[in-house]
C-alpha cells in the first residue's frame, strides 16, 4: 500500500502532464522526411510491374525472374514459397530486388503509421500507461511510440521530428 501511495498516486499529475502536453512535431523536418519517403516508394514501385504490397503477385513474379529456390528456402503456413522479411534478408546478396522490397516495405510502415498521421497535427498526445507491462515500465498507446523503429535509420529519422 505504501508503494501505491508515496509512488504510484504521486506520478499521476505527471503522467496527466505529459499526455496533455504530448511531443511538439517539428513540421519542417517531418515534411521533409515526408517528400523523400514517398520518393522513395515511388522509385521504387516504378521498377516493378506488380503491387509490391500483394505477396501472391510479388511471388509470382520473382518465380517467373528465376528465383523460385530462393524462394523456397521458407515456406509459409500454406507451405508455398515466403516473400516475408526473414527469406527476402538471406536473398540479399542473390537477388537485387529483395532489398528494393524491404525498403519499399519500411518505408510504406513509416508513411502509413507514423509521418502521415504525425503530418496532420502539431503536436502528438498518446496515452502512458503506468501498468500492463511485465517490466513495471511505462508503455504508451494512442500511438504506440515504443513501436517506431529506432534501429533504422528511417526510424530515428521519424524520432528526430518529436521534440
Amino acid at each position: 500500500m505504501d508503494f501505491l501511495n508515496n509512488i504510484e498516486h504521486r506520478l499521476i499529475p505527471v503522467v496527466v502532464q505529459m499526455e496533455t502536453s504530448g511531443f511538439q512535431i517539428d513540421k519542417e523536418k517531418l515534411l521533409v522526411l515526408k517528400e523523400e519517403l514517398v520518393k522513395t516508394k515511388e522509385d521504387i514501385e516504378k521498377k516493378y510491374p506488380i503491387n509490391l504490397k500483394s505477396a501472391k503477385q510479388l511471388r509470382e513474379y520473382m518465380i517467373g525472374l528465376g528465383y523460385k529456390k530462393e524462394l523456397s528456402t521458407y515456406l509459409t503456413y500454406k507451405q508455398v514459397p515466403s516473400t516475408g522479411k526473414l527469406a527476402l534478408r538471406t536473398m540479399l546478396q542473390t537477388v537485387p530486388m529483395a532489398k528494393d522490397i524491404l525498403v519499399h516495405r519500411e518505408v510504406s510502415k513509416l508513411l502509413s503509421t507514423y509521418v502521415e498521421p504525425m503530418s496532420q497535427q502539431d503536436v502528438w498526445c498518446g496515452n502512458f500507461n503506468q501498468v500492463g507491462t511485465m517490466t513495471g515500465r511505462f508503455s504508451s498507446s494512442k500511438p504506440n511510440l515504443q513501436n517506431i523503429p529506432s534501429r533504422s535509420v528511417l526510424g530515428k529519422r521519424v524520432r528526430e521530428c518529436l521534440r
